[in-house]
């Protein structure tokens, strides 16, 4: 069994720290994605599994055995680079036998075993040639069949697709996804991006300025950010996040936007004059009559992207992101009034910015205020 577990790691180059008691456990056969900003630690984390930099602090172990005084070839993985980093004077063949060579594998083993790789991946028809009469999607391939070769008990995947057109990529991230199933090899990929890793991971841990953020799989990291971070990282267009506070009126309670109420439930937890933030997905908006919205605004931007539409409405200095299904139902420069579901609503503390919850969740079976603002 191949659980690799990373055990409050730290890293510093000099003065600077760039992890921060990092702990995550990775499952045998998982694929787990190291998702976040350029800057944010996760390739560094990467490169210290591998063993190509050594942690501050802490513990990496790979199937329970403690792999910080190892090297990086007594590890047992294999790593993919964003530069393909194929020697160019081999061929595509003695490319992806140079690990089982560079291992003294017996000779009579490596033939059968570059051929098994290279048809995983699909490259058999080009063991001949050199990687520079190769398509960059075809170099990708080579980079994974030669990690592949080497049957290692983890694969370390620092951004293989980033190089590669977004029509190819599209196809490796579903070609890579399937023959990960079928290996079932334990894999650590780093992305910045978030389509790659909620379409490729089994779970995902999201990382900003060396600590992590949230660890969970693509639906519960879409649905229960635990952050505003998290919330205005995962998605695109991103979660709309508007500064809010508990107020009491005539009426009841309810959360004052710049420009707009949102009632709460009776049962609601949070305290009267409390600062949050107010977090809604723009797909979770749908428009309402007049005196049924929760916010009014004008139509500022539409762009129609075939399947789907996107606007902003800008409400009192405040610009909400608005996913449509199918054509646009609205107009440039019209005044629309939006709604939601409150269990589509979310409430962040506005000083740690973590999330309190969804004003569904604060009825007695979680289900009151189900519609609010129509």
């Amino acid at each position: 069994m191949a659980e690799v577990r990373i055990a409050g790691v730290s890293k510093y180059f000099g003065t600077a720290q760039v992890l921060s008691d990092v702990t995550v456990d990775i499952a045998d056969g998982e694929l787990m994605i190291l998702l976040g900003p350029s800057g944010c630690g996760k390739t560094t984390l990467l490169r210290t599994v591998a063993g190509l930099e050594d942690a501050s602090s802490g513990d990496i172990f790979i199937e329970g055995r403690r792999v910080n005084d190892l090297a990086p070839h007594r590890r047992n993985v294999a790593m993919v680079f964003q530069s393909y980093a194929l020697y160019p004077n081999l061929s595509v063949y003695e490319n992806i036998a140079f690990p089982l060579r560079a291992h003294k594998t017996p000779a009579h083993e490596v033939d059968g075993r570059v051929r098994a790789a290279a048809e995983r991946v699909g490259v058999v028809e080009f063991l001949r040639r050199k990687p520079a009469q190769l398509s960059g999607g075809q170099r990708q391939r080579i980079a994974i069949a030669r990690a592949i070769v080497r049957e290692p008990q983890v694969f370390l995947l620092d951004e293989p697709l980033s190089n590669l057109d977004a029509q190819l990529r599209t196809q490796m991230r579903a070609e890579f996804a399937r023959l990960q199933r079928q290996l079932r090899t334990t894999t650590i990929l780093v992305t910045h991006d978030q389509v790659e890793a909620m379409t490729m991971g089994d779970r995902i841990t999201v990382m900003s300025g060396g600590l992590i953020q949230q660890i969970g799989t693509p639906l519960e990291i879409y649905r229960r950010p635990a952050n505003t971070f998290v919330a205005g990282f995962i998605g695109s267009p991103p979660m709309n996040l508007v500064p809010a506070r508990v107020m009491a009126r005539d009426d009841g309670r309810g959360l004052a936007l710049a420009n707009g109420w949102i009632p709460l439930p009776t049962t609601s937890p949070l305290e009267t004059d409390r600062d949050v933030i107010v977090g809604i997905r723009p797909e979770d908006l749908r428009i309402v009559p007049d005196g049924q919205g929760l916010i009014s605004g004008s139509v500022d931007l539409i762009e129609y992207l075939g399947s789907e539409t996107l606007a902003v409405v800008a409400d009192g200095g405040v610009d909400w992101s608005l996913r449509e299904g199918g054509g646009p139902t609205m107009r440039l420069h019209e005044m629309v009034h939006l709604s939601a579901a409150g269990s589509a609503i979310y409430a962040f503390d506005a000083a740690t910015h973590e999330l309190i919850g969804t004003l569904a969740e604060a009825s007695p079976n979680g289900s009151a205020q189900n519609t609010v603002g129509g």
